[in-house]
């Protein structure tokens, strides 16, 4: 792994889960 430019997401701590990317939701009417 080349460490050049940080990750955008941060690598979660052991034992927990990664936070999923959830994607913007469209403006409700």
């Amino acid at each position: 792994r080349l460490r050049r430019s940080p990750d955008p997401q941060p690598e979660p701590e052991p034992g927990r889960p990664r936070p999923q990317q959830v994607p913007p939701r469209p403006p409700h009417p």
